[in-house]
């Protein structure tokens, strides 16, 4: 119950899925979290269900002046900041041949800028509040195998571990002791999984063949074979839940994980080493 107890803690895309366990996961363990969603109303059932711990803004990742209000009102309410989880995300079926502009850009904004701007908003944030901070972010498996239908999720994901590993140097290079990390999670059970499910169909229209989405085999991942599982004789690594990354990022925003810094850790059972 005071793993992170007397830190603040901001995390972005928290009105469902990991952003909301991990929200819950830091309060539990002492934490005061700004709950920031685009969906208020739904960062603010998240805070609500915390409660005098938590409170809930609206956040736009995108915006850059939405993060410095988000991070000044933070301060403003808590007197300070610890703990900054760009968790904030979104998920579309296409390949290079079949993404759009458009898409290619509205994705790359959430999940590479808004990161960028994550970061930035929160190191200002942190160096304000004179005391040490943890920063993580949230990339992917996607980023080290190359799913094919995932291009636009995968380039953005592949820039968030770049821009960790190069604002991890620059803080220690700068003597601030902030650290930056990445979580690289596989199959998990969120919403975000059910929107990847609901998309299978136009992109087989638009196609002319289904997404190869490479799920990781075995018990549990089912959902992403409608045909059934594809091979009932391997047994993979299975989907996991929400708790398996929210767990570590308590870890990563306490001081038990003091010496981790610059670092990607795999929350995937194997899966992304895993032969085929």
């Amino acid at each position: 119950m005071s793993r992170v107890s007397n830190k603040v803690a901001i995390v972005s895309g928290a009105g469902r899925g990991l952003g909301e366990v991990t929200c819950l996961r830091l309060a539990q363990e002492g934490a005061s979290v700004v709950v920031t969603d685009l969906d208020e109303a739904a960062a603010t059932k998240v805070a609500e269900t915390i409660g005098e711990s938590a409170t809930a803004m609206k956040l736009d990742v995108t915006s850059e002046s939405d993060w410095t209000n988000v991070v000044d009102s933070t301060i403003q309410k808590f007197g300070k900041l610890n703990v900054v989880v760009n968790n904030a995300g979104v998920i579309r079926l296409a390949t290079v041949e079949d993404e759009t502009e458009d898409g290619f850009g509205r994705t790359m904004a959430i999940m590479c800028d808004g990161v960028f701007y994550g970061m930035k908003q929160g190191i200002r944030g942190i160096r304000q509040s004179k005391e040490p901070g943890s920063i993580i972010n949230f990339a992917s498996i996607a980023a080290e195998v190359g799913y094919s239908p995932y291009f636009a999720y995968t380039a953005a994901k592949g820039a968030v571990r770049a821009m960790t590993r190069s604002a991890a140097i620059h803080l220690q290079e700068r003597s601030l002791p902030i650290r930056v990390n990445t979580i690289l999670p596989g199959a998990l059970g969120t919403p975000m999984g059910e929107d990847l499910l609901s998309m299978v169909e136009d992109f087989t229209t638009r196609n002319g063949y289904p997404p190869q989405l490479s799920a990781p085999k075995g018990p549990g991942t089912e959902a992403f074979y409608p045909g059934g599982q594809p091979d009932e004789a391997k047994i993979g690594p299975g989907m996991g839940t929400p708790d398996d990354a929210a767990w570590l990022v308590v870890f990563l925003a306490s001081d038990e994980s003091k010496f981790i810094n610059g670092s990607e850790i795999r929350v995937d059972n194997c899966a992304s080493i895993q032969p085929n």
